[in-house]
């Protein structure tokens, strides 16, 4: 009886390498062999016995051009059996495989599978607050492939950075191959070199938001730096939350333009806007960097977008140079927008006619990312625009009650940030750096793929979830994405404001806190 339930233990064995291996996942030139072996059977192994049966392991090695690197004879004794990994420096796996075929002494073989039933967990303090990281399975992707890379840069094209926020300051881009931290660009032509000096960043009151100083500010709204924590703040570090990549490299362009509005009683209020020129221009900016200088910029977070008149793609300026960014090989993810909108069919009177741009515009590299909330539907307290064909919206990731970095500082006329450097905010610019945030680490697995190689395998990795009459993929699964071949099928794992006559953007979240 005994003799059986080992038996059929070291069969399950064997079963559970075979179904539940982490995709392809495996050591290269290795495999486990389990062997008839009758030096095994007695339960207390002599030393005779275990160099019988070492011998043996060692002329099966032998007999296919490997060496017998490991047994488990305690694991084995009594059942007649023996379990040995062996190795080869000159075959792969699967030639091993056939070359054991039909050998009397071999009962099962199986390739040196790497696999975790559980995902990583980091002991970052905020850690159990963020649902949206672990809904998408990036967890097990942590424990079976990778937390990022320092090697991939993710541009942030947003209100900047709080560069040196104590949970984002190690993945922030230090001085870039040009010389400089770093560009702003706003105010309608205006390029500001960001000079990282004098107060810090992460603890300013700028009273006056018309007396700016873009090169120190760091981040001229907040938004910026929300963004850039849930694609790559610090992870395992103890503190606050960890981003999609515990590593990796965002580099911050500032796109956004500080101003004041005034209401119908000429009460003013702090505001900031895109301006398409100046996104035009830090859209160049990632490019020269990318093509002049060899920066590796795999990522482009967009997180803004408005709703226009419908445009011609082919000839708009502004959707030409997402393509140029496309056609450079970086991978551009943008906002589908927070207006509860079938894209396809507006139900609001107010958007008959428009898309969200850019948001609209496809390329080969883009990614237009739509809202899911804690329970699979549809980013509620984001109020997330949809497809219902799916022409429009290519897959859905949590953006609502995200928690992630903010700045630690007020604007005057502004709501308050949290002061501890972190908060829970919705929108469909809480989604988008899900997916930036993922492809970044799919590049860090992978580092030869193509940029649409990485792209696709986001797409077929999706869940059929939101899919149907909401998205043309699903929502974000990074364990199936990590596992899947391109192009194969996965599965299973605010209003704008005119700023200077020119179309404006705004941040794509909704501004809501956790209480």
């Amino acid at each position: 009886m005994r003799n059986n339930l080992r038996t059929l233990f070291l069969s399950i064995i064997i079963l559970l390498f075979c179904s539940v291996a982490y995709g392809a996942d495996y050591v290269e030139n290795e495999v486990i062999v389990l062997t008839r072996d009758s030096n095994m059977t007695g339960s207390a192994l002599s030393a005779a016995a275990r160099e019988g049966s070492a011998a043996k392991a060692a002329a099966l090695a032998k007999s296919v051009g490997a060496v017998s690197r490991r047994s488990y004879p305690a694991l084995t004794a009594g059942s007649g059996r023996s379990i040995v990994l062996l190795s080869s420096q000159t075959k792969t796996a699967d030639e091993l495989i056939l070359s054991l075929k039909g050998n009397p002494d071999v009962i099962g073989v199986t390739k040196n599978y790497r696999m975790k039933a559980h995902g990583k967990t980091p002991d970052d303090a905020l850690w159990n607050r963020q649902w949206g990281p672990k809904r998408i399975k990036v967890p097990e992707v942590w424990e079976n492939a990778s937390v990022g890379s320092e090697e991939v840069y993710v541009a942030v094209l947003d209100t900047g950075a709080a560069y040196d926020h104590p949970d984002l300051a190690a993945n922030i881009s230090g001085i870039l191959p040009d010389g400089t931290y770093g560009k702003m660009f706003h105010s309608n032509g205006s390029v500001t070199e960001v000079v990282r000096s004098g107060t810090p960043s992460c603890d300013v009151t700028i009273e006056d938001p018309r007396e700016v100083d873009y090169a120190t500010v760091g981040d001229v709204g907040g938004h910026g730096t929300h963004v850039s924590g849930i694609i790559g703040a610090v992870g395992n570090n103890e503190i606050g939350v960890t981003g999609v990549n515990w590593r990796v490299k965002i580099l911050p362009v500032g796109v956004f333009t500080v101003g004041e509005l005034c209401d119908k009683d000429n009460k003013k209020s702090f505001a900031t806007a895109a301006i398409v020129a100046d996104t035009i221009g830090a859209l160049n900016y990632i490019v020269t960097l990318k093509r002049i200088y060899g920066l590796n910029i795999r990522v482009a977070n967009m997180s803004i977008g408005s709703w226009k008149e419908i445009v011609d793609q082919d000839t708009n300026p502004y959707a030409q140079s997402i393509k140029l960014v496309s056609d450079a090989g970086i991978i551009v993810c943008m906002a589908a927008g927070n207006e509860d909108q079938d894209i396809d069919n507006p139900i609001n009177s107010d958007y008959e006619g428009m898309r969200p741009y850019p948001a609209c515009f496809r390329f080969e590299n883009t990614i237009t990312v739509g809202a899911s909330n804690e329970h699979d539907g549809l980013g509620i307290t984001s109020g997330s625009n949809y497809s219902s064909s799916g022409k429009w919206v290519d897959i859905m990731a949590p953006g609502d009650n995200i928690m992630s970095t903010t700045p630690m500082y007020s604007y005057a006329g502004s709501r308050e940030y949290n002061r501890t450097g972190y908060d829970s905010w919705s929108g469909t610019s809480m989604a988008t750096p899900m997916v930036a945030g993922a492809a970044a680490l799919l590049c860090a697995v992978y580092p030869d793929k193509s940029a649409n190689e990485i792209k696709m395998m986001l797409m077929s990795g999706a869940e059929n979830v939101l899919r149907k009459g909401y998205s043309k993929y699903g929502l974000l699964n990074v364990c199936n994405a990590s596992r899947t071949r391109s192009g194969d099928s996965g599965g299973g794992c605010s209003a704008g404001f005119a700023l200077l006559a020119l179309i404006a953007l705004v941040p794509l979240a909704a501004w809501k806190r956790k209480k």
